[in-house]
C-alpha cells in the first residue's frame, strides 16, 4: 500500500508536483499515438508545372487479427474516365504521401486498355506518343495493419488532345 507523507519542503511539493504533471502529459501523448489511426497514403504526379492526385481505390485491409476486403480492382475500362490526367514534360515525378509498405507495382495501358507491361517494379516510359493509363499497386502500414491499395492516372505523351 502508498502511504502519503507530507513533503519535508516547499521543493519537495513543487519537484513532486512537476513529477505528476510531466507523467500525465506523457501518458496523454502515448494514448494520442497509440490510437492514431492508419489511413491510405496518395500518391502525387509531377511533371513541368502540372502536379495531379493518382485516383486511390481501396482494395484490402490486412489486420494482425484477420484480413477485410474493402473493394474491387480498378476495371481500367469502366474507370479510365474518373483517372486525373497528366501531360509529360520530359519526365513525370512520383511521390508518395507516406512511405508504402513493401514495393510499388506499376501497370500500364494502351489507349485501347491492353496491356503494356503489367504490374512491373520499375517504371518505364512507353516509347511512342499517345495516351496511356497508369495503375500502381502498394500497400500502406506495417505487417500488423496496412491497406492493399491501387492508383490511377492518365499519362499523355506528345501532341495527343
Amino acid at each position: 500500500m502508498l502511504k502519503m507523507q507530507r513533503p519535508k519542503s516547499f521543493k519537495d511539493l513543487v519537484l513532486g508536483i512537476l513529477i505528476v504533471a510531466v507523467l500525465g502529459v506523457g501518458a496523454y501523448f502515448i494514448a494520442d499515438a497509440l490510437k492514431a489511426e492508419l489511413v491510405p497514403g496518395d500518391i502525387v504526379v509531377r511533371s513541368g508545372n502540372e502536379e495531379i492526385t493518382a485516383l486511390q481505390n481501396v482494395t484490402g485491409e490486412q489486420r494482425k487479427n484477420g484480413s477485410k476486403a474493402c473493394g474491387g480492382h480498378f476495371e481500367i475500362e469502366k474507370v479510365a474516365d474518373e483517372f486525373p490526367v497528366i501531360r509529360m514534360d520530359k519526365g513525370i515525378v512520383l511521390e508518395a504521401s507516406q512511405d508504402p509498405y513493401g514495393a510499388m507495382y506499376y501497370t500500364v495501358y494502351n489507349e485501347d486498355f491492353s496491356e503494356l507491361y503489367y504490374r512491373s517494379e520499375r517504371f518505364a516510359y512507353p516509347e511512342n506518343d499517345g495516351t496511356y493509363y497508369v495503375v500502381i499497386d502498394t500497400a500502406w502500414g506495417d505487417k500488423n495493419h496496412y491497406f492493399s491499395t491501387e492508383h490511377g492516372f492518365t499519362l499523355v505523351i506528345g501532341n495527343n488532345n
